[in-house]
């Protein structure tokens, strides 16, 4: 009996362990349709640091004390725009950016975007698949199967030079 079996490799990702001293902080925004296009500034401890966009994470090495994490977006958000976190040395913290969009009928839609801690196994899940989701794709690709899936591609889209006039003699 011969067993044959086909799969792609697992996608990890490792944690950033902290060194003496110092803390880790994650700061990740899932990926989510609900204001998408909203990329609010992350302050630290009163300091812009950047801009978090949907899809993303970023992380911070930094000393052992109390760091307040903060959102810079308008009133029309709801929901806890400023976090303080008491870090400790070789911790790992984890701060999500949650974005909600809610619908109510005959009334203007409620926008949530705030920051929340998360535990480091949920905070791991999510930051898996936003990783996987930058991964390419993991068969490789054959010499010469480029130029066809690109004629395919070229073939199925539209074009005026494809179309007859029906008015034409």
């Amino acid at each position: 009996m011969l067993l044959v079996s086909c799969a792609s490799p697992v996608p990890t990702m490792t944690l950033v362990k902290p060194v003496e001293s110092e803390s880790i902080v994650y700061v990740y925004r899932p990926r989510v349709l609900a204001n998408s296009m909203v990329s609010p500034e992350l302050i630290v401890n009163d300091e812009k640091i950047s801009e978090i966009d949907n899809g993303s994470f970023q992380i911070f090495h930094l000393p052992a004390k109390s760091h307040v994490f903060s959102l810079n977006v308008d009133e029309r958000y709801l929901g806890d725009k400023t976090i303080k976190l008491n870090t400790k040395s070789n911790q790992l913290y984890f701060l999500k950016l949650i974005s909600s969009l809610k619908f109510q009928k005959n009334k203007p839609y409620i926008r949530h975007l705030y920051l929340k801690q998360v535990s480091e196994p949920d905070a791991y899940a999510e930051l898996l698949q936003l990783v996987e989701n930058e991964l390419p794709e993991s068969r490789p690709q054959v010499e010469g199967e480029a130029q066809e899936s690109e004629a395919a591609a070229s073939e199925a889209s539209f074009s005026i030079l494809k179309t007859n006039n029906p008015f034409q003699k």
